[in-house]
């Protein structure tokens, strides 16, 4: 790809990244009101219940499957069905298209990759589900604001795996682009924390660390995500990565939920409130939607863009809070994302990258092999 491509995927992903800025926040919002007013407040569950349905992605390819079973069926008396099933086959098995070549090697890379996807999907919905419950369970002790902030500290674990992995170069530039963001989110939180009057010390620290927490596990499945997909050269379908995420997530985490409600811990509810209920599924279609853009956003860029990207979360976070709790605005506020795009604007500057080979996304069209 020449470097004018590079530029133009990069610049695809920095507006896919400002796309899920919007949603997360609004993901954020959603989840607060639920938990602050004790109307729904079911963090693992609702992580829970975002994950899981990202098996939904696999629904075009199984209703392909399904199609063309009964297809091959009407056919059986066909004397050429043998060849022609066994090449649909090959390029619909299992789940992806993997182009229109029907030989035996073909179908060994196809095999390859869908076991490399499902291995990778198994890891990442462990690392996906606990960062997620962290950054849920805060919201219940914390706001909109505090809660993305401490988040946006996953800039600074990011960097020190991602060069420790050899997939992001160190330099001087993107250092100080971080401590100026560092300094922009102080500048914020000096003022977030005189409005926080209402919270109690005890819960505003335990909602800080959890928030911390959800920021480091981010953190670690975005640069080993990302990692994994350079290293191995793989073709990352997103939908079938997703789908499989959503699936291994139903699969682990059921017997969690059982003991939850068992000990009482979360006790297990449907909502029974229509609003609620209308709420629970907005914030679940916010989700299914955003971390597919996220996952395209990080092929195309890289973990540290990502990352602090996310920090534009802030302005929005505050506005949100500004309508949902009647916060107030001051200079500080702009003084602090103005810090905050400055050093977006360091970080994001096209450098030499420690992994120039970019990693390709397979289509959900079949694209034939050179």
């Amino acid at each position: 790809m020449n470097r004018v491509g590079i530029d133009v995927d990069h610049m695809v992903g920095i507006l896919l990244l400002a796309v899920v800025v919007v949603f997360w926040v609004g993901a954020s919002c959603l989840t607060n009101e639920l938990f602050e007013t004790n109307a729904y407040n079911k963090p693992f569950f609702l992580t829970y219940l975002n994950i899981s349905l990202f098996a939904l992605y696999l629904a075009p390819d199984l209703w392909r499957i399904i199609q063309l079973r009964r297809k091959s069926l009407h056919e059986r008396t066909d004397r050429t069905l043998p060849i022609q099933t066994q090449e649909s086959f090959s390029e619909l098995l299992p789940l992806i298209n993997s182009g229109s070549s029907n030989s035996s090697n073909s179908s060994s890379l196809v095999d390859m990759r869908v076991k490399d996807t499902m291995r990778l999907s198994v890891l990442f919905c462990v690392l996906w589900f606990v960062a997620n419950l962290a950054a849920n369970s805060a919201l219940s002790y914390t706001t909109v604001a505090s809660s993305t902030i401490l988040s946006s500290t996953s800039s600074f674990f990011t960097l020190f795996l991602a060069t420790s992995l050899g997939i992001e170069t160190f330099s001087m530039k993107k250092l100080l682009g971080l401590f100026v963001s560092l300094f922009g989110i102080i500048l914020i939180v000096m003022q977030s924390s005189k409005q926080q009057d209402s919270v109690s010390a005890s819960s505003f620290l335990v909602g800080n660390t959890l928030a911390l927490l959800g920021s480091f596990g981010y953190s670690v499945y975005t640069t080993l995500l990302k990692y994994e997909i350079s290293s191995k050269g793989l073709q990352l379908d997103i939908q079938m990565f997703l789908g499989y995420v959503g699936i291994f997530t139903f699969l682990l985490f059921w017997p969690v939920l059982i003991i939850l409600d068992i000990t009482h811990l979360e006790t297990f509810e449907l909502p029974s409130d229509p609003r609620i209920f209308f709420l629970v599924m907005l914030n679940c279609i916010i989700i299914f939607v955003s971390d597919f853009f996220w996952c395209k956003a990080l092929i195309l860029t890289s973990p540290l863009v990502v990352t602090i990207g996310l920090t534009f979360t802030i302005p929005l976070a505050m506005f949100a809070d500004f309508v949902w709790q009647n916060a107030s605005f001051t200079p500080w506020y702009i003084v602090g994302v103005f810090f905050i795009f400055i050093s977006f604007l360091l970080v994001n500057h096209r450098g030499e990258s420690a992994v120039e080979k970019r990693c390709t996304t397979v289509e959900k069209e079949p694209i034939l092999d050179p």
